[in-house]
């Protein structure tokens, strides 16, 4: 039978010790870490070893033997310090319901389950069988509630999902990094979990309206739509996710940041919110997440909105091929490790054009990135663009939307622009405009806010808000019109 709740086996206090100076020196136990909280009553910082287990993406402890006094400190703190050796860090907790719980205490036990000495050790404390069903781990969560986070809270041997608060997000309580300037960015955080990702994304204006999907360059988050945000959101119904692993999002276990990876993610993402009349709006490479990712639900795009971007293959282009091989190779990826330089490059002139960012505004591009390990996660989805089987998926994906109206922005200075693929979009989507931006590099809507939700509503002024089928509205080249555009700001 189980123990009951905190009822502890007399070996494991004699242990304790032991294993609590290995971990502090670093000796690798499996699964086992230090926990550190501060009592509830005497303020005083106590450390015991517990078991971390990995599940989906994120992390959890177990208080095994009940109602133990880690356990009441941490559901009354709300925080702790994890880890072994000199790798600690405070991390946050969130209490799980008991739906929530059973899920996550069958994923992460039923494997042990399977192993007579590992199950000898977890009758402990918990009354299970090797072919305990669902109803089974149900009713050992109702009696050990369970928690979830980056953030930390529980109940009786509760399962905790543990995050670090240097990326301390709680999509429950609506609570985000204390990095993010609200000045900035003055839009509420939500989060979704979709596939194993924990996506954030700001999801602004009436919900009746047509959406205006904002898909972010590969070193960028949602914070780059700031502007049109803001000018939109009175007539749009705004949503700028954060892909995953970018931003203010988390990605799942085994996740490796490439294109089709991607566009999956964001097809996934579009059909837990059901949004419909879409508006993709897209640059760097957003474009290509935005054709393979909706292809598959092209029904529920109207229109798109692209600059500096592209949607198909590059297989034609040898000379982009070639510095893309040279821009993620290992050595590339090892100075952008050290230096942050692809996203220092997001608010440099070399990228924008004309317009510069502030300090301030720089940060929010930075500090995404501030662990080393996440920065050649945009690097890793540039060097899949020479993927062969993402270069054929885009080509057959293409051909899904180019009924649908186009409105292409591109900046005059961007080396997308000399390879003409402006143009290209031109040819591909009948029903076009086209702006060419003056001063403009290649983050187009970074570089010229203004100008690009200018150009933006007088384009949906003339093709209308409710257009029951795409018709040609102009007879320039390639079928639409081209428009080299000045910028007022």
């Amino acid at each position: 039978m189980p123990m009951s709740n905190g009822n502890v086996p007399f070996f494991v206090p004699l242990m304790n010790p032991l294993i609590k100076s290995l971990l502090r020196i670093g000796v690798p136990m499996g699964p086992m870490t230090l926990l550190t909280v501060r009592g509830r009553k005497s303020g005083h910082q106590y450390t015991t070893p517990v078991g971390l287990f990995e599940y989906d993406g994120r992390r959890y402890v177990f208080g095994t033997f009940g109602e133990v006094n880690w356990v009441r400190n941490l559901r009354a703190t709300g925080r702790a310090i994890i880890g072994r050796g000199l790798r600690r860090r405070p991390v946050n907790a969130v209490e799980l319901g008991e739906k929530e719980g059973a899920r996550v205490l069958q994923a992460i036990l039923a494997p042990y389950l399977a192993s007579r000495a590992r199950r000898s050790f977890l009758r402990m404390g918990y009354d299970l069988k090797p072919n305990a069903s669902p109803v089974d781990f149900a009713k050992e969560a109702q009696q050990h509630r369970a928690s979830n986070s980056k953030r930390v809270a529980v109940s009786p041997n509760a399962c905790i999902s543990i995050r670090s608060m240097s990326d301390d997000v709680n999509y429950n309580s609506g609570k985000r990094p204390e990095w993010v300037d609200s000045d900035l960015f003055p839009f509420e955080s939500k989060w979704i979990d979709v596939d194993g990702h924990l996506i954030h994304y700001a999801d602004e204006g009436p919900q009746s309206a047509p959406v205006l999907l904002f898909l972010h360059p590969g070193a960028g988050w949602s914070f780059t739509y700031r502007y049109h945000i803001q000018r939109l959101r009175d007539r749009f119904r705004c949503v700028a996710p954060d892909l995953p692993g970018y931003g203010l999002s988390k990605a799942s276990n085994g996740y490796g940041f490439t294109l089709l990876e991607q566009g999956h993610a964001l097809g996934s993402f579009v059909k837990a919110l059901d949004l419909k009349n879409i508006v993709v709006w897209a640059n760097d490479s957003g474009g290509p997440t935005g054709v393979l990712g909706l292809a598959e639900d092209s029904d529920r795009v109207t229109a798109l909105v692209v600059g500096g971007t592209f949607g198909w293959s590059i297989k034609e282009y040898p000379s982009v091929s070639r510095m893309l091989r040279l821009v993620t190779n290992r050595f590339a990826r090892l100075v952008n490790r050290y230096t942050n330089f692809l996203a220092r490059s997001m608010g440099s002139k070399l990228a924008l054009g004309t317009r510069t960012l502030s300090q301030k505004e720089r940060r929010q591009y930075l500090l995404p990135f501030k662990d080393r390990n996440t920065r050649s996660r945009a690097l890793k989805l540039y060097g899949s663009f020479n993927d062969p089987v993402t270069q054929q998926e885009l080509n057959q994906c293409l051909s899904l939307f180019r009924k649908k109206p186009i409105l292409i922005q591109f900046g005059e200075g961007d080396p997308m622009t000399g390879q003409r693929w402006h143009e290209r979009w031109a040819e591909e989507f009948p029903d076009h405009r086209v702006f060419l931006l003056p001063g403009v590099r290649h983050f187009t809507f970074e570089g010229a806010p203004e100008a690009t939700v200018r150009n933006f509503i007088q384009w949906w002024h003339e093709i209308g808000e409710h257009r029951p089928a795409p018709n040609p509205l102009y007879m320039g080249r390639f079928g639409g019109s081209q428009v080299r555009a000045t910028q007022n700001r």
